[in-house]
């Protein structure tokens, strides 16, 4: 990434992207690229940037947003292997949100034209629509020391770790009735009969099969 050139007093916000033999990201390869020391192992990483915060010194995050991306396209030029500008539509949102399910990608971000850049806060004008997939899974354990629930499909595969979403309610209900189904405990982890039902959606199924972070919606009674 340092061979990136960026003129002095420039801030950009962006993100670092590996991306899949179709051009799409890819988180897992991303974790992987970094996780590695080998020379031979590391994937081609892109820089892809999304908003210009300072230029040439200048505070331009209270410009509107069309502002800064026409601010952006004038000196960011053509996208390159190593450096590429967020692409962007002006309206067609859900046009553009039915394209995205099309091509099985995590989702958009509606951010209205004229807003600025909030620096350190999330803003009310950007809203992040992701594309989630759901799935009906059993419960067959949690951790300990922190929330934590694992999950398996209805064949007893292990589908992955939960620990997002969960309501306190849902805690409670979960736990009263967990503590008698235990089946055995091993370190940090209680082992329970899987037959607690739940829904949950996640972003997409990992290499290994597994759901990537996954998030309760409801508990299935039957």
């Amino acid at each position: 990434m340092q061979q990136i050139e960026i003129e002095p007093g420039t801030v950009l916000d962006g993100e670092l992207i590996v991306t899949d033999k179709e051009g799409k990201p890819d988180f897992e390869a991303m974790m992987r690229r970094f996780q590695t020391n080998l020379v031979k192992d590391r994937q081609q990483v892109q820089y892809v940037v999304f908003d210009v915060i300072y230029r040439n010194n200048q505070n331009v995050s209270r410009m509107p947003l069309v502002k800064r991306k026409e601010l952006l396209a004038d000196f960011l030029g053509p996208d390159t292997e190593l450096l590429a500008q967020i692409k962007y539509v002006i309206g067609y949102g859900k046009e553009l949100y039915d394209a995205i399910k099309q091509e099985h990608l995590e989702g958009i971000v509606q951010k209205q034209a004229q807003s600025v850049y909030e620096i350190g806060k999330r803003s009310h004008s950007w809203l992040k629509v992701i594309d989630y997939n759901f799935a009906e899974v059993m419960i067959s354990g949690y951790l300990k020391n922190k929330l934590g629930w694992l999950l398996q499909f209805d064949n007893g595969v292990y589908a992955g770790m939960m620990e997002l979403g969960i309501p306190s309610e849902a805690k409670n209900v979960f736990y009263s009735i967990a503590s008698q189904l235990i089946t055995r405990e091993k370190e940090n982890v209680v082992y329970i009969e899987p037959i607690i039902q739940c829904k949950v959606k996640y972003r997409n199924m990992t290499s290994k099969g597994l759901l990537r972070l996954p998030s309760f919606v409801e508990f299935i009674i039957q």
